[in-house]
């Protein structure tokens, strides 16, 4: 053999080996890793792609409950990712104890603070670290506590009235009101967390670009989420524009450190936190207050204007809803029921606004992938099936706020009565069971604020102007990615000239 031939015989067996290397570990990657047995994509068991392309393709809601639709309550979207359905999934991994610890999606959450990662209550993945902060700051979401803001929501609200009635001029327009929650939604979160809202609502347009550059980085969060340790690696280059300063981020250090300079009596926040600083900095450091202040402020103004864009959107398109609820919250207007603006704990006894608010969450969650948690060393044991350690699981809230076993057969229906009409027993049930906002140890801190904003604008909204879809048989768009934002909503809004 000469060396030409020995040459070409060396690459051969380079060529097959290699070969046979990538197929035994695809071989052992679909089969033998402990998942061999739960069923999904081909290709889902093979690679992440495929949820890293579904989730580009914003697609992931409705994906992941079809293939629950199909396979059953455990599904396989990743070589070591299990999207499961059931309540008995949703206890064990979420709720049981302080539920399952989060996965590293969640590191690429935490800015930087001093070239170190700014732990939050939300982005940490320490149980531990998690339990002892939340004990820390949790009385200030307390709803006794949270009563002490409310002034700052009732400006914002104030602000948000004025400023539709303008662009009405006492008549009729048509408003994109997408956007203008979303800026309704940052402006209070701003008074709520520092009394000084960002300016949205006063420009009528998104400043600086803020709603566009968060809406990327979310974007960028969910995509490269599903993947993070090539995003671990490969950051430097996948953030490109995301690279750039987070003016919110900025925005936050710079009010953190303003305050600490020029102190106020603002009822806010800030001040709470700063407050629990001061009494006991070994319990909250000041590094963890601009954390809270931070994740407060990137994080509830999302999740907030998701749920009012799809209160509102499925009122517009259900007349029967429309009528009851704009009949129930004038009633309590010409009662004499409701202030000027109205107050927490008088909205709050309006039962069709809050079925309407609770249906509104149910099916139009605001994350649409699962809430990763990583399987601990001991593994889980879930229909039958041992899921091992090393494995990420999770329960998606699109899936479980569709459960016909929990919410009745009519699920894809927007349907408020279900949260009237049936036993005290079964609406404990879907109440408990809702995923909107997490469960367990881990879900949204802020979730009594969140239902006090909407309750209150709600009404605002409903009292002062009759609303209605420009183009009923347009539909919205939904970004179907980890967060399930909406867009194309434009809303014919005309003043209520005599609302008694």
């Amino acid at each position: 053999m000469d060396a030409e031939q020995h040459d070409m015989s060396m690459q051969l067996k380079g060529i097959v080996l290699l070969f046979v290397i990538i197929v035994s570990y695809l071989f052992w990657i679909r089969y033998l890793n402990g998942l061999g047995g739960i069923p999904g994509p081909f290709l889902a068991s093979l690679s992440s792609f495929w949820k890293w392309y579904v989730v580009w393709k914003e697609e992931m809601p409705w994906r992941n409950a079809a293939l629950h639709e199909k396979y059953g309550p455990l599904v396989r979207i990743g070589p070591k990712h299990v999207s499961a359905s059931s309540l008995e999934a949703l206890h064990a991994v979420h709720i049981h104890k302080k539920g399952f610890q989060k996965s590293a999606m969640y590191e690429i959450l935490q800015p930087q603070l001093d070239k170190a990662p700014l732990h939050n209550v939300f982005s940490t993945r320490n149980v531990e670290y998690h339990s002892a902060l939340k004990r820390t700051i949790g009385g200030l979401y307390n709803m006794s506590t949270v009563t002490e803001v409310e002034p700052n929501i009732d400006r914002s609200i104030q602000t948000f009235i004025s400023r539709l009635e303008d662009i009405t001029n006492l008549q009729s327009a048509t408003v994109d009101m997408s956007a203008w929650l979303q800026f309704w939604t940052f402006d209070t979160i701003g008074e709520i967390d520092f009394s000084q809202p960002i300016g949205f609502l006063e420009a009528g347009a998104d400043i600086d670009g803020i709603c566009e550059r968060d809406h990327e980085m979310m974007l960028y969060y969910a995509v490269w989420g599903q993947v993070p340790n090539i995003e671990k690696f490969a950051s430097r280059w996948l953030w490109n524009k995301a690279l750039k300063p987070n003016r919110l981020y900025t925005w936050t250090v710079d009010l953190v450190k303003s305050r600490l300079d020029h102190p106020t009596e603002s009822k806010d926040m800030l001040n709470s936190l700063l407050h629990l600083h001061k009494t006991d900095p070994d319990r909250l450091s000041l590094r963890e207050v601009t954390g809270a202040a931070y994740i407060n402020l990137v994080t509830a103004h999302d999740v907030l204007a998701i749920a009012l864009r799809a209160i509102m959107y499925y009122v517009c398109r259900d007349q029967s809803v429309y009528r009851k609820l704009n009949e129930e919250i004038l009633q309590a207007e010409r009662l004499g029921n409701l202030s000027e603006p109205s107050k927490y704990v008088e909205v709050v006894l309006l039962p069709y606004l809050s079925a309407v608010i609770n249906e509104a969450l149910r099916i139009h969650p605001s994350t649409g992938t699962i809430f990763e948690r990583d399987v601990p060393p001991e593994g889980i044991l879930l229909h039958g099936k041992r899921i091992p350690t090393g494995t990420v699981i999770g329960v998606n809230a699109w899936v479980m706020n569709r459960n016909k076993g929990v919410f009745g057969e009519d699920v894809e229906r927007f349907r408020p009565e279900r949260w009237i009409d049936n036993s005290e027993e079964k609406i404990r049930l879907m109440k408990k069971n809702l995923l909107t906002f997490g469960a367990g140890a881990r879900s949204c801190i802020g979730k009594n604020i969140a239902m006090m904003q909407l309750l209150k604008v709600i009404v605002e909204l409903y009292r002062h102007f009759d609303i209605e879809l420009a183009d009923p048989k347009k539909e919205w768009h939904i970004s179907g990615g980890w967060l399930t934002r909406q867009t194309q909503m434009d809303m014919v809004l005309t003043k209520k000239l005599q609302r008694a």
